[in-house]
Formats: C-alpha cells, sequence, structure tokens
C-alpha cells in the first residue's frame, strides 16, 4: 500500500543576492517546476511554502532577525516499490538549487496532529517551534520533545484561537551535501547519521497576536526544554505561508 510521507525542510537565500531576487526565482521558477514534477510522477499530496517573518527574541519580542529565510512542509505519496526519483530530475533539483539557495536542512517526520479544528476558519497565521538538538544527543533531544508535546497539548484549549496543530517528530535529516555553498545538495533517500533537530511543531492560530500571545503563555514550558539534557536551541517562529499542492493544512499519517 502506498506511504504518505512528510518532510519539513528550512533554508537560506543565497548570501550575494538580494531577498527579492531570491524569491523571484523560488517562487516563479523552482516552485512551479517542483509542483509540476510532483504532479507528473504520481507523488503529489500537499505542498507549502512559507517565508519566515519573525523569530522571538530573547526578551520574549518578535524583534530578532530570522535565522532561516524560508520553510518548507511536503507530503508525497510513496508507491510500495519505493519509487527512487528519476535521476534527471534529482540533478535539476539540485542544479537549481545553486542560484538562490544555501543551508538547506531537510526532515523526514512523523505527525501527531493535537488539534484540528480548521472547518469555517477562513484564513490562519503559522507559528514554528523547533527544537534542536546537541550533536551526538539526539535520542535525548527527542525523549525531551516529546515530553514538551504532551504539555503544549495540555495548554491547547478553544479559547487560545488554535485552528491546527501538529507536531512533527524528526525521524531522519536529508544529506544537503556543499556544491558551492553549504547544504545546495539533494540527495532524497541518503541521511546524515542524526538529525540537527528532534522536533517540528506547526501551530495555526486564527490570528497573529493569538499564537504570539499562546506562545507568551508557553514560557515557562520553552525555558524548561531550553535548559533540558540534548537540547541544543528551541526557536519560536512566525511565518507566511502559502498552499501549493492542496487546499488547507491537512493530515496525514507519517512514514
Amino acid at each position: 500500500m502506498p506511504r504518505i510521507i512528510k518532510t519539513v525542510g528550512f533554508f537560506n537565500h543565497l548570501p550575494h543576492i538580494s531577498e527579492g531576487e531570491a524569491d523571484r526565482h523560488y517562487l516563479g521558477a523552482h516552485v512551479p517546476f517542483i509542483a509540476g514534477m510532483m504532479h507528473a510522477t504520481g507523488i503529489a499530496h500537499s505542498y507549502y511554502t512559507a517565508k519566515v517573518v519573525a523569530q522571538q527574541d530573547i526578551n520574549g519580542t518578535w524583534l530578532q532577525r530570522p535565522d532561516d529565510w524560508r520553510s518548507v512542509a511536503i507530503r508525497v505519496v510513496v508507491p510500495e516499490d519505493g519509487g527512487a526519483m528519476d535521476e534527471r530530475i534529482r540533478s535539476a533539483i539540485e542544479q537549481d538549487h545553486r542560484l538562490f539557495l544555501c543551508n538547506l536542512r531537510n526532515y523526514v517526520c512523523a505527525e501527531r496532529t493535537i488539534v484540528d479544528d480548521l472547518a469555517g476558519r477562513p484564513s490562519t497565521t503559522k507559528f514554528l517551534i523547533d527544537i534542536a538538538a546537541v550533536p551526538g544527543q539526539f535520542s535525548e533531544a527527542r525523549t525531551q520533545a516529546d515530553a514538551f508535546v504532551d504539555a503544549v497539548a495540555a495548554e491547547l484549549d478553544p479559547g487560545s484561537g488554535i485552528a491546527l496543530a501538529t507536531a512533527n517528530q524528526v525521524r531522519r535529516q536529508e544529506d544537503a551535501a556543499a556544491i558551492d555553498l553549504p547544504g545546495q545538495g539533494f540527495t532524497p533517500g541518503r541521511f546524515l547519521d542524526e538529525p540537527s533537530s528532534a522536533l517540528v511543531l506547526e501551530l495555526y492560530f486564527v490570528t497573529g497576536r493569538a499564537g504570539e500571545q499562546f506562545i507568551e503563555r508557553l514560557e515557562p514550558l520553552l525555558a524548561d526544554v531550553r535548559h533540558a539534557p540534548g537540547v541544543h536551541r528551541v526557536r519560536c517562529l512566525r511565518l507566511a505561508e502559502q498552499c501549493q499542492i492542496g487546499t488547507r493544512p491537512d493530515v496525514a499519517p507519517g512514514p
């Protein structure tokens, strides 16, 4: 039976071009190519691109310059035989990365839906909480991340303005080898020994203000996990998301 696999990625634009120039190529050329390839090869399930517009700073406000330029969340339908990507397509994607992208980190995740209340919500604002692992201590970080998800779930009452909450437990990280710059390679099926993050928590709120207020309420939990064994850092991000394939953020089984 075909499987649905979820990946969540983060990346920067090339340092020698402007954000606007990178956006034009990414949205005008790269995204249509990926969407067309997904449809043509029969793997399309969902494809969401997002610009990181704010990152929580040390004071709990949202003035820090974001570490990442963009994030992407993709679900693909994988046939029973594994469905290896054609080498020409893989190479074309990799070579196009050289024109606008670096520092790619792409994680294969297992999803857990915490809240699904999208019905009747005309729009939402997306937030991410990313828990990074200390090198060599991924298993410890994942244990802490799982406990954090349980604690957050207990706080997500309807009054918080939550529309959708999905915990993406990181299973593996694809090897994005250096070409001209670090993290431009594209090698699906080849993985690092250990992922650099343990959890990417996606939170969709009815308004941006509701999301910021909820994350402010989480500060005691965030402080605990920041200092927990195996955790390198915790980032809270606000994003402007666009749907490329699919209609709304939806839910699919993990690998």
